[in-house]
Parts: structure tokens; C-alpha cells; sequence
């Protein structure tokens, strides 16, 4: 059978449509050039969450040492003063999720023993003396609880 004009036109056409798309090798690689600029944009918003939270650590790491501060300034003079600081940093604290941690006994993590006592009457990782406040966020611990415990 002898090819007529019809299908002269129609190997055209058909050349001409896979001439103008890429062959696989190069869509196969543009699709892994999305993928890799896909993991290194989630890698950046990562890195960025983790970078805002180091500074928030910071910054509330900052007011609890000013908190410790209207502490021990309570006993020293204008309490009733240094004593409404403290509850409204202490509010603040509250509403950004702070809590205290307030351990009876020294647990890892919470609880730092910075001194021991040897108390013959108190079973041993009693907390005794609670030295500065602990604080956590949620699950996570901004700063252990250090006290003196019994041994």
C-alpha cells in the first residue's frame, strides 16, 4: 500500500507534537529539581520555626530573671510595689503558656539539685529548699526547678 497525502500530513503532525515536548530524561529531571527546591524550602520554614522559638526561649528566659529579681527585692523594701511587678509578670507569663514547676521530689529534667542535705527523718529526693523556680512551656522545660534536696 502506497502512502496517500492524508498520511503525509498525519507523520507530520505527529513530528510536530514530539518535537515541541521535552523527552522524559529532561521532565524527569525538572521534576526532581522541584522536588530538591521543595525539601530545601521546608528545610528553611524549619530551621526559621526553629530560630523564632530560641529567641521566644530567650526573651521569656529574660522576664522570669526579672521575675526573680521582684523575689528577692520583696524582702528588701517596697513590697507591696515590687509585689504587683511581680503578679503582673507572672500574669503575662501565664497567658504566653508558662507554667511553674512545682516537684515535691527531684525528678531528671524538671528538677536540678544544686545542693544536697543529709536529713535523717526525709526520704532522699525530697526537695527541701527550692532555690529559683523552674518553668515550663506545655511539655517542654525553659528552665529546671533548682533546689536543695534531702540525700
Amino acid at each position: 500500500m502506497q502512502p496517500g497525502p492524508n498520511d503525509a500530513r498525519r507523520d507530520r503532525s505527529q513530528g510536530a507534537a514530539s518535537n515541541d515536548s521535552p523527552p522524559w530524561p529532561v521532565i524527569s529531571h525538572r521534576i526532581v529539581t522541584i522536588q530538591r527546591e521543595l525539601l530545601g524550602l521546608d528545610t528553611a520554614r524549619r530551621e526559621e520555626g526553629h530560630r523564632h522559638q530560641r529567641d521566644l526561649d530567650e526573651l521569656l528566659l529574660a522576664v522570669v530573671e526579672i521575675l526573680d529579681l521582684t523575689e528577692r527585692l520583696k524582702s528588701q523594701g517596697d513590697a507591696p510595689y515590687i509585689d504587683k511587678v511581680g503578679r503582673r509578670i507572672d500574669m503575662l507569663l501565664k497567658r504566653r503558656g508558662l507554667t511553674e514547676i512545682t516537684e515535691p521530689r527531684v525528678v531528671p529534667d524538671l528538677v536540678k539539685v544544686v545542693d544536697s542535705r543529709l536529713v535523717s527523718d526525709v526520704d532522699s529526693g525530697t526537695v527541701l529548699e527550692v532555690c529559683r523556680k523552674g518553668y515550663r512551656i506545655g511539655e517542654r522545660v525553659l528552665r529546671p526547678q533548682e533546689v536543695v534536696a534531702a540525700r
